[in-house]
C-alpha cells in the first residue's frame, strides 16, 4: 500500500469510529474528556500514540486539539511477536488495504472503547498506569 492511500484510509477509519481530524491530529471529543491520537515517529519507527486531556480543566477558550494532557506512553501495539517497540510499528507498504483497515478498527476499538463506555471509570480504574497530571487526579478526586 503506498502513502496516499494509508493517509486515506486512516481518516476514514478514524472518522467512521467518531474521531474528526485537526491537521495531524485525530480528535475524540467525549462529555468529560478527550483523547488525541496521532501518528508519531521515533527512532525510525513510526506508531500511532494517544493522550487524554480532561474537559473540565479547560475553558472553550482553548481549542481541543491544543488541550494536551496526559500522554499515554502506551503504544498501539498489533505485532505481538516482535521486540520492543517494533510491536507498535505501523508498516503500510508492508500492508494491505483489507489487513490495514482490519489491523486498524481492531486498535481502535480495543483501545477507545473504553474511553466512551465510561471514561472517567477507565480513568479512575487505570491512573497508576496513565500518569495522570497532579491537576488531572486533583480535579478527578484522585
Amino acid at each position: 500500500m503506498d502513502k496516499k492511500t494509508f493517509d486515506e484510509i486512516t481518516k476514514e477509519i478514524f472518522v467512521k469510529y467518531g474521531f474528526i481530524k485537526k491537521r495531524n491530529t485525530f480528535l475524540l471529543i467525549l462529555d468529560e474528556i478527550t483523547v488525541s491520537c496521532r501518528l508519531y515517529t521515533w527512532n525510525l519507527i513510526t506508531s500511532f500514540n494517544y493522550w487524554i486531556s480532561v474537559n473540565g480543566l479547560y475553558d472553550n477558550s482553548v481549542p481541543y486539539e491544543k488541550r494536551y494532557g496526559t500522554y499515554v506512553a502506551i503504544k498501539m501495539e498489533h505485532s505481538p511477536l516482535a521486540d520492543g517497540y517494533h510491536k507498535s510499528e505501523i508498516k503500510y507498504e508492508d500492508y494491505t488495504e483489507e489487513y490495514y483497515r482490519k489491523l486498524l478498527t481492531n486498535m481502535l476499538h480495543a483501545y477507545f472503547d473504553p474511553y466512551k463506555k465510561d471514561p472517567i471509570k477507565y480513568i479512575r480504574d487505570n491512573c497508576e498506569r496513565l500518569y495522570l497530571k497532579p491537576d488531572e487526579k486533583n480535579f478527578l478526586g484522585l
